[in-house]
């Protein structure tokens, strides 16, 4: 049986918010799940306005980027920790902000930027 776990998650509508703020979600997080998992699991049961992005599901497009518990993670292939968790976009890249901890890669990635900075990576 799953334990439910407090997943506090950044939130940020630039067109209606004028700072961040955190919302607390009660997950109940399953063995194995990752951190996307956990994302869709907000959206799909508890909050629809949550918004994320999970493309590839592999590592490989990169787009799913944020920080948790203050380290760097792929949300796709990184498996969710059996403990309460803070999922934040990263700083690096705020300034391509869409909504909550999606970002507009089509300007992170033309300018060269990879969506972390040195100090960003663990």
């Amino acid at each position: 049986m799953a334990k439910t776990y407090t997943v506090k998650l950044e939130r940020y509508n630039p067109d209606a918010d004028k700072e961040p703020y955190y919302d607390d979600f009660q997950v109940p997080i399953e063995e194995g799940w990752s951190l996307l998992n956990v994302l869709a699991y907000i959206y799909e049961e508890l909050d629809p306005s949550v918004c994320y992005y999970g493309s590839c599901r592999v590592g490989k497009c990169v787009a799913c980027h944020v920080k948790v518990n203050g380290k760097t993670r792929l949300a796709c292939t990184e498996i969710a920790g059996r403990e309460d968790m803070t999922i934040e976009p990263l700083p690096s890249v705020r300034d391509t902000f869409i909504r909550d901890v999606v970002l507009d890669w089509s300007q992170v990635r033309p300018a060269g930027r990879t969506g972390m900075s040195d100090d960003e990576v663990d």
